[in-house]
């Protein structure tokens, strides 16, 4: 059996901001830099084989302090990163409010330049089933992002009406899927409860 810890990102500015960061840099907040550090006290203990993130600058941010931890290096892979939001990114939510609710809903709704939600769903479940084959029998860490892991319950059930149902995980959150066989499931999603009144929330796909 192979297990994936995936850990959202702490909070960014673009979370603060309500904007859509996508594809583009965003630094974390001074908050979200506490975050990651109260992440890798829960996680001291936990064994990991090998850690992964986004190359994103606030996922791989979120990693740095568990893989300092842990005295390991951290792999950055292109397609553990967010969704692009193409010509929408860095743009707030609510001048984006008529475009952003269609892309929610249509999961086939592609932003100029940008990817639509399927096919982000593709990308990041094929990278995680690319990573377990990779990995069999270990335990791997991904730093990523929420727009991402909201997917993977869809991506695993192969049913798209999942998508709607799932939240986008909060800031720091673990969601922890198995792989069995080459099988891969959500085990627990979104696991928060460590962070106490540090929890934040931002259902913005960032």
């Amino acid at each position: 059996m192979t297990t994936i810890i995936i850990l959202r990102h702490g909070e960014s500015e673009a979370n603060l901001n309500k904007c859509l960061a996508g594809q583009l840099n965003v630094p974390l907040t001074d908050l979200g830099r506490r975050q990651a550090e109260i992440a890798a006290e829960f996680l001291k203990e936990r064994h990991f084989d090998i850690i992964y993130s986004s190359p994103l600058s606030r996922a791989y941010e979120t990693a740095l302090p568990i893989a300092r931890e842990h005295g390991m290096e951290i792999i950055t892979d292109h397609d553990l990163c967010e969704t692009s939001f193409g010509e929408w990114e860095g743009k707030s939510i609510d001048s984006m409010r008529e475009n952003y609710t269609k892309w929610r809903n249509d999961y086939d709704c592609r932003p100029p330049q940008g990817e639509s939600t399927r096919e982000v769903r593709d990308r990041f479940g094929k990278a995680l089933d690319r990573i377990a084959a990779e990995n069999e029998g270990k335990t791997v860490l991904v730093a990523s992002h929420g727009g991402c892991i909201r997917l993977l319950p869809s991506y695993y059930e192969n049913d798209l009406d999942l998508i709607g149902k799932t939240p986008i995980a909060s800031n720091v959150s673990i969601t922890t899927v198995v792989y069995d066989n080459g099988v891969g499931r959500v085990e627990v999603y979104a696991d928060d409860g460590y962070l106490g009144e540090l929890k934040t929330y931002f259902d913005n796909g960032n």
